[in-house]
């Protein structure tokens, strides 16, 4: 029985594919945190000033939006998780939208839940000369997010993000 070559080539491409992004799922265990996650545990560990900032913010987010559906990161710990899984995801899946929701939609509400934490005004930042009064405007917390926000798609487990979407975390 003679075998199609070109049919057997694309089965080949299709099994390499599966198998490279299987790989690339696998390279992160789950509870494995994600570089930017890795990066500001460390930031936090060595400035007890700005971990405060960054748990006053967590804080004063959760009084106005104490939801933990719109807000998943309603402490220190679930922040991390969130910034582990958004590193993974797609941008336009950040936040829950309504399933009939645009992509621009999608990506409107994902971004703005993304800075919806550092972006509380804190009153012990006043008078620092700060475009506003918030977390992301603070050093080492402006230069970490620029660079978690620059590593979307660089992240190895994204290569199957396409194929199979990153549960957000307690999403069962």
């Amino acid at each position: 029985m003679a075998t199609n070559g070109r049919a057997d080539r694309k089965y080949c491409a299709i099994l390499l594919l599966m198998l490279s992004t299987s790989c690339a799922l696998a390279q992160s265990a789950p509870g494995t945190d994600s570089p930017s996650t890795a990066e500001l545990k460390r930031l936090v560990a060595a400035d007890p000033a700005f971990k405060r900032l960054l748990i006053a913010s967590i804080e004063r987010a959760k009084q106005i939006n104490p939801d933990p559906v719109t807000n998943p990161a309603q402490s220190l710990e679930q922040y991390y998780e969130f910034i582990s899984w958004a590193e993974r995801a797609l941008p336009g899946d950040l936040a829950k939208v309504k399933p009939d929701a645009t992509l621009y939609q999608r990506l409107d509400q994902s971004l703005g839940y993304l800075y919806y934490i550092c972006d509380q005004p804190l009153d012990e930042l006043q008078g620092r000369g700060l475009f506003n009064n918030s977390l992301q405007y603070v050093e080492p917390f402006a230069s970490w997010n620029r660079a978690f926000v620059r590593s979307w798609g660089t992240v190895p487990q994204h290569a199957g993000v396409l194929e199979q979407r990153v549960p957000a975390p307690g999403a069962s």
